[in-house]
Formats: structure tokens, sequence, C-alpha cells
């Protein structure tokens, strides 16, 4: 298992409404951090699905933001540029279970020169457009794995960006997760769900990914899932344990795969 410093970043699709504590990506964080010795983060916005071209741009560049901020190393050039702008802090600080450090100071979290965090994203509907997006923003930050789930963006890997991004070592894995009893795609894939620029991953599955990358994209297809069927009580631990024991190493076993525990349609 690594060492390094984990984050997971939970992105949601629309009509969830911020601050909610049944929202699937802020339980997914309390799983995370009661399972784990992981961290993770929710980033949360609010739009309906005829609603969902507005502000899509603003909600990429504060993914991006985040992106950037854990993909550089603490105490670097670049964060110390940025904190003298006021666009964060060189560092973090906890006190411990007396209250100071030995020294009667607050102790430090992480140096000044901790590796950058791997980060994991998983993303959900047009979560994982907001992703897509974010990353081209943030000019492709190493990225261990992706997690795509019903995805509502463009399907093609030519396209998107994948195939760049998997070839040049950007992102590790890619693992796309499909219902097939998912109608939300099926109304994103006609006309109208075009022009408000819905993509049909989540329907599809990967297209034209480059033969040189295959083996790091990995297909789960649920043969009873619906759209959102996945983050119900009764399947949430099974689908979160994908998230959370797939690496880098094991994409393989996850190609084309059909889920036998798929039991119950949305």
């Amino acid at each position: 298992m690594s060492t390094d410093r984990t984050i997971y970043l939970f992105v949601n699709g629309v009509a969830c409404w911020p601050g909610n504590f049944t929202n699937w990506n802020k339980r997914a964080v309390t799983f995370t951090h009661t399972r784990t010795p992981h961290r993770a983060e929710a980033f949360e916005y609010f739009c309906t699905p005829i609603t969902r071209p507005f502000r899509e741009d603003e909600r990429a560049k504060h993914f991006a933001r985040a992106l950037r901020e854990y993909g550089m190393k603490t105490g670097s050039g670049k964060q110390k540029a940025e904190t003298a702008r006021g666009d964060a802090r060189p560092t973090d600080y906890r006190q411990d279970a007396c209250g100071t450090g030995p020294s009667g100071t607050p102790t430090l979290l992480h140096s000044n020169t901790a590796p950058p965090w791997r980060i994991i994203c998983v993303g959900h509907s047009n979560g994982a457009a907001v992703i897509l997006d974010g990353l081209r923003r943030a000019e492709w930050p190493r990225v261990a794995a992706l997690h795509l789930v019903c995805a509502a963006c463009d399907a093609d890997f030519a396209r998107n960006g994948l195939n760049f991004a998997l070839s040049f070592g950007h992102v590790g894995r890619v693992f796309v997760y499909c219902g097939e009893q998912d109608w939300a795609l099926r109304c994103a894939h006609t006309l109208p769900g075009k022009l408000l620029g819905y993509g049909v991953l989540g329907l599809t599955g990967p297209q034209h990914v480059a033969p040189r990358v295959q083996e790091r994209v990995g297909t789960l297809w649920w043969k009873q899932y619906g759209h959102s069927t996945c983050w119900l009580p009764e399947h949430f631990r099974q689908t979160m344990k994908h998230f959370l024991t797939t690496d880098e190493s094991d994409a393989a076993r996850y190609a084309t795969q059909s889920s036998s525990s798929s039991s119950s349609s949305s």
C-alpha cells in the first residue's frame, strides 16, 4: 500500500443541495475518514438538469484550483507566491492532545517540504464533466485515478483528453461505471440533452480509447442499476469499496466486467 498522502475528491452531479449531509459525496467523505487512513473532500454545487450549462465553467475553475493546491509540493515556490497573493496558506497547524507542541507552540501537521497529495477523483453524472473540465483548466496535474460513475461527460477519449492524459502520465488509471438501466443518460442522449451539453460516457462506456492506454482503462457494467442506484444505502458500501480498494495496478480486472451483485433497479 502506498505511504503517500492520499486525498479523495468527490464531485456530485445535478440536483444536489450543498450542505445536505445525505448527499452521496458527503456520506463518501465520512466513509473515507472513518474506514481508511486517507483524507477526502466533497466538492459541492447546485444546478438543475436544465440550468446545467450556466456556470459550468465556473465550477470547473473552482475545481481546478483545488487540484492545483493538492497537486503542488507544500512550501514550494509556487505555493509561496500564491500565499503572498492570498490564494493559499503555506502550511497547516494542529495542536496535539495537550494543546501545544513540546515548545509550547502549535505542532506542524506536515513539514514545509511535504510531497504533493496523491489525488483520486470520483465524479457522478455531471460531476464527471466538472472533473475533466477542471483537469484541463489545471493543465493536467498528476492524478492517480479517476472513477467516473454514470458519467454525463464525453465518451470519446480522443476528444475528452483522457487518451492524452493517460499517454503522458497525467492520469494513472480510469475506471468507468455504467448502469444498464440508466434512463437519465438515455434522456441525455436525445437532441435536447445534447444541446444542454450532456455527454453519455456512463451509457456507452469508453469510446475510441487509444490502444497504448487500454490496459489502464477499466469498465464495470451494473446490469440492474439506474443512474443513482449505486448510492442507495443497500449498495453504498459496495460502491465505496470500488473506489477505496482499486489502485493503479489493478484496472485490468475491471475491464468490460459485469457486476454480479447488482440485484435491484433504480
